[in-house]
């Protein structure tokens, strides 16, 4: 083998490799409940001790009841089910978020970089989407892909792209957030989401990527406004 097919052979493996490592690896026995005083390793935390593990571990509660949006200055609230939270979800490749949410609430636009999510709707409704990276042959617009879900009905995020939520309706909005990594990650865009939260026009701000994108947003998301004549403005 000459020097250059060598070199050829060793990036694909390399290539090969960097593939491999962008998801959760998948696990090596049946489960591993992550012993967190251990302090994380390459494939998620070390494993407590088998003799150590119980039925509890297995069992969380910590979903069970909707938290109070109204401690956030934005009317909304995440409640987290990752591996720090969840030991037993080690290596598994899965974590969950709550997502409670008062009228006129919203989360802001966040990115997971390590995972894709689904969105499930337990009681309400939320207006919410994604925003690609690029649009077409335009490499300087994204474009977004948003809907009001409502009780009962589901919705995706791709891996790493931009979303949110909003509750546009008159009751509190909650969901079930289901992703596809122990440790998801999780990226607030706050600064530059205040700048679209702003009285029902269409706005223009840059993302991460350092792409454009344009939403289209309602009156509701004025966060001073939201206060008073709460129907009159969500509706």
């Amino acid at each position: 083998m000459n020097l250059l097919a060598a070199m050829i052979l060793a990036a694909g493996l390399l290539s090969a490799v960097h593939i491999v490592h962008a998801a959760d690896p998948n696990p090596l026995q049946d489960f591993c409940i992550a012993d967190l005083a251990a302090g994380p390793v390459s494939n998620g935390f070390a494993c407590k001790l088998l003799a150590l593990a119980s039925t509890d571990d297995f069992a969380f509660s910590g979903l069970a009841e909707a938290a109070n949006p109204s401690v956030s200055a934005t009317n909304g609230t995440a409640t987290l089910a990752f591996v720090r939270q969840w030991p037993a979800l080690n290596t598994q490749g899965l974590s969950l978020i709550r997502l409670d949410i008062n009228p006129c609430g919203i989360i802001f636009p966040h990115t997971h970089n390590l995972a894709t999510e689904i969105l499930y709707v337990l009681e309400g409704e939320m207006y919410t989407g994604f925003v690609t990276n690029n649009f077409g042959n335009d490499q300087t617009i994204s474009k977004l892909y948003a809907k009001i879900v409502k009780k009962g009905e589901a919705f995706i995020f791709p891996r790493g792209l931009l979303h949110f939520q909003l509750n546009k309706g008159k009751v509190l909005a909650s969901s079930l957030n289901v992703l596809n990594s122990q440790n998801p990650g999780w990226s607030i865009k706050q600064g530059k989401a205040r700048n679209i939260w702003s009285a029902g026009k269409a706005r223009t701000f840059r993302t991460p990527s350092g792409f454009y994108v344009h939403l289209r947003m309602y009156p509701c998301i004025h966060l001073q406004n939201c206060g008073r004549r709460q129907e009159e403005l969500c509706h």
